[in-house]
């Protein structure tokens, strides 16, 4: 695992201010959240500190700052997850939806 800087060399492309501006400005609680504990990384708190003041487990924070420090600010946000892949073709689900939306009566029932 891989040891998540603090200080001044967490995220040095970034300073306190323009994190506080982005904190600011986020409307995403999820990411809120994250840039809040890259604030306090960067003021030099240690992993214990941030996640007990943000009220986070502290490997999920350690994630969230290792992430941030390694891919870069655009991390505070989540990827978007595919899901799982659907079963019917698109022809398939088109040729299906006059099927449902018939009554039971007109399906023969």
């Amino acid at each position: 695992m891989t040891i998540t800087p603090r200080g001044e060399s967490f995220l040095p492309n970034i300073s306190i201010d323009e994190l506080n501006d982005l904190y600011q400005k986020e409307g995403d609680p999820k990411a809120k959240i994250r840039l809040l504990a890259a604030i306090l990384r960067k003021e030099g708190r240690t992993l214990e500190e941030v996640s007990f003041t943000i009220k986070h487990p502290l490997t999920t924070v350690g994630d969230w700052l290792r992430r941030l420090h390694t891919e870069g600010i655009s991390r505070k946000n989540n990827k978007k997850q595919s899901g799982r892949p659907k079963r019917l073709a698109d022809k398939q689900i088109e040729n299906l939806k006059p099927i449902l939306f018939k009554s039971p009566q007109e399906q023969g029932f």
